[in-house]
C-alpha cells in the first residue's frame, strides 16, 4: 500500500513538474523574438562615440544615478549584446530570477521552516517564485525582454531576493556577529539602490518599518538593522543626488497638481493589488504560505488575530507611502514598468503575511484530515493556475506573432545595414502590418485560417513592440544608428 501511494506520488510530482515546464517555453521562446529598440540604440551610440567610463560619466551628470544598472548596461553593450545576442540578456535573467528564489526558498526551508520541505518541493517553489514574478507584473515584456529596461528593473528583484535569504541568516543566527554577512548585506542594498529610484524608495520604507518593529520588541538586532538603513540611505543619495535627475524632470508633466498626486497615488496603490489577486497562481500561493505556516510552527508566541489583522491592513498604507514620494518627485508620470518592483515586493509582503495567519492559527485545534488533503493537492492546485493564467494564453498568441514580428524586423535591419553598406541616406519602407502580411504569406504561400492569420500579424503583446522606423519621434534613434536621415513610408494599399 505505502509502494503505490508513493508511486502515485511520485507521478503526480513528475506531471506537475512537465505542466510548469510547458508554461515556462513560450517565455523562454519569445527570448528569441525580441528586438532592440528606443533606449538601445541611443546607449550603443553614446557608447560607440564616448567609450566605456565616459559614457558612464555622462549618463550619471545628464541622465540619471542608476549607476549599477548604468554599469551593467554599457557592458552589456560593450560585449554585443544590443548587436548580435539580443535574445541571451533574457535566458539570463529567468536563469538568475530561477537561482534566486530557489536559493531563497532552500535558506527559509533551513532557518525558518525546520526542513519541512523535500529537495523537490523547494525545486518546485523556486520554479512558482519565477512564474509569479512573471505573472505578477504590470508589464512583463518590457522587465524580461527589453533590455534597457530588464536591467534597470528586473535586475533588483534577483538582488532582492538574495538579500532576503542573507537577512533570514543573519536575523536567526544566535549569539555570534558574522562581519562577512554584514558586508554582503550592505553591498546588495547598495546595488539595489543603484538600480532605480522605484526600489531605493522601497527599501527606505521597508527598512523604516523594520526598525520601527524592531524598537518596539527591543531586538538585539536593532543596532545592525540601523546601520543598512544608514548604507541605504547613502546609496538612495548617490542616486538622487545627481543632476542628471533634474534633466529628466524636464521631460515629465511638471504641472500636475497636488490633489491629482494624491489621486494618481491612491490608484497606482489600487493597482498593485490588482496585479497581484487578479492572478489565480498568487491565491494558490497565498494558500500554500498559509498551509506551511500551520505546518511549522515558528513565531506563534508573537501573534495574535488583532496583530495579523493590522499587519494586512498596513500593507495597502506601506505601499502607498512608497508610492508618493515617487509620485511627487516624477509629477505623476509614472510608466507602467516602474510599478513592477512594488508590486513584487508587496507580492513578498503579502504572503509573509499569509504564513504569519498560518502560525497564528496552529494556536486552535485544526483538522488533520482536511490538512493532510489540502497539502497534497496543492502541486495539482499549482499546475492549474500555471496555465489558467490570462498570461499564459497571450504568451502563446505572442509566439505566434512574435515570430512574424522577429522577421519583419530583421528584413527592416538588412535593408537599414544594406543601405548604410552603399552610403545611402534615404529609404523607404512598408507599414508594419504589410511587411507582416507579406512574411505570413511567405511561410503560408497556400493561405492559412483566418483567425490563425489575424494573430500572426497583430502586434505582440508579450514583449516590447519596437516600430520606431513609422514613429517620427523615435524614429530618429533607428535611423541615426543606422546612418539614415530620412525614412520614408511607402502609401499603403486602398
Amino acid at each position: 500500500m505505502k509502494a503505490n501511494r508513493f508511486f502515485i506520488t511520485n507521478k503526480i510530482f513528475f506531471l506537475c513538474t512537465a505542466i510548469a515546464l510547458l508554461t515556462l517555453l513560450p517565455f523562454v521562446i519569445l527570448s528569441f523574438f525580441s528586438h532592440a529598440g528606443a533606449d538601445d540604440y541611443l546607449m550603443q551610440g553614446i557608447y560607440e562615440q564616448s567609450g566605456f567610463w565616459q559614457t558612464q560619466k555622462n549618463l550619471y551628470a545628464n541622465w540619471n544615478g542608476r549607476f549599477f544598472a548604468n554599469f551593467l548596461q554599457i557592458l552589456g553593450i560593450k560585449y554585443k549584446l544590443v548587436t548580435s545576442y539580443y535574445f541571451v540578456f533574457s535566458l539570463v535573467l529567468f536563469l538568475l530570477t530561477y537561482f534566486a528564489a530557489f536559493y531563497l526558498v532552500k535558506t527559509l526551508n533551513r532557518f525558518i521552516l525546520g526542513n519541512s520541505l523535500s529537495s523537490g518541493q523547494i525545486i518546485q517553489t523556486g520554479f512558482i517564485g519565477l512564474m509569479l514574478n512573471i505573472y505578477l507584473l504590470a508589464n512583463t515584456g518590457e522587465n524580461f525582454y527589453w533590455y534597457s529596461a530588464a536591467l534597470i528593473y528586473q535586475m533588483p528583484v534577483i538582488i532582492l531576493l538574495l538579500l532576503f535569504s542573507l537577512l533570514v541568516k543573519r536575523f536567526t543566527a544566535t549569539g555570534r556577529k558574522n562581519v562577512r554577512q554584514d558586508v554582503m548585506i550592505c553591498l546588495l542594498l547598495a546595488l539595489i539602490a543603484g538600480c532605480n529610484e522605484t526600489i531605493a524608495v522601497t527599501m527606505i520604507v521597508l527598512l523604516t518599518v523594520t526598525l520601527l518593529f524592531l524598537y518596539k520588541i527591543n531586538s538585539r538586532h536593532l543596532k545592525i538593522a540601523g546601520i543598512y538603513g544608514l548604507v541605504m540611505l547613502a546609496a538612495c543619495s548617490i542616486i538622487y543626488l545627481t543632476s542628471g535627475i533634474q534633466n529628466r524632470q524636464k521631460f515629465m508633466n511638471t504641472e500636475t497638481g497636488y490633489l491629482s498626486i494624491f489621486a494618481i497615488t491612491g490608484f497606482r496603490a489600487f493597482s498593485v493589488f490588482y496585479y497581484l489577486f487578479r492572478e489565480p497562481l498568487f491565491w494558490v500561493a497565498a494558500l500554500g504560505c498559509f498551509l506551511q505556516g500551520i505546518r511549522t510552527v515558528t513565531f506563534p508566541v508573537y501573534l495574535n488575530l488583532k496583530k495579523i489583522a493590522i499587519c494586512f491592513l498596513l500593507a495597502p498604507l506601506i505601499v502607498a507611502g512608497t508610492l508618493l514620494p515617487l509620485m511627487v518627485l516624477s509629477k505623476g508620470a509614472f510608466p507602467d514598468r516602474a510599478l513592477n518592483n512594488i508590486i513584487v515586493t508587496a507580492a513578498c509582503l503579502v504572503l509573509l503575511l499569509c504564513f504569519l495567519a498560518g502560525q497564528w492559527f496552529t494556536t486552535y485545534q485544526r483538522n488533520e484530515r482536511i490538512f493532510s488533503i489540502l497539502s497534497s493537492v496543492m502541486p495539482i492546485f499549482f499546475s492549474i493556475a500555471l496555465v489558467c493564467s490570462a498570461c499564459q494564453v497571450n504568451a502563446w498568441k505572442s509566439v505566434c506573432s512574435g515570430y512574424f514580428y522577429a522577421r519583419v524586423l530583421h528584413e527592416r535591419d538588412r535593408l537599414f545595414a544594406n543601405a548604410r553598406q552603399h552610403e545611402q541616406t534615404a529609404i523607404q519602407i512598408n507599414t508594419y502590418p504589410e511587411d507582416a502580411a507579406q512574411q505570413v504569406q511567405q511561410v503560408f504561400p497556400h493561405g492559412t485560417f483566418q483567425s490563425l492569420h489575424n494573430i500572426c500579424v497583430q502586434k505582440p503583446y508579450s514583449i516590447p513592440f519596437f516600430n520606431e522606423a513609422e514613429e517620427q519621434g523615435a524614429a530618429s534613434l533607428y535611423a541615426v544608428y543606422y546612418g539614415i536621415d530620412q525614412i520614408t513610408i511607402r502609401p499603403g494599399k486602398p
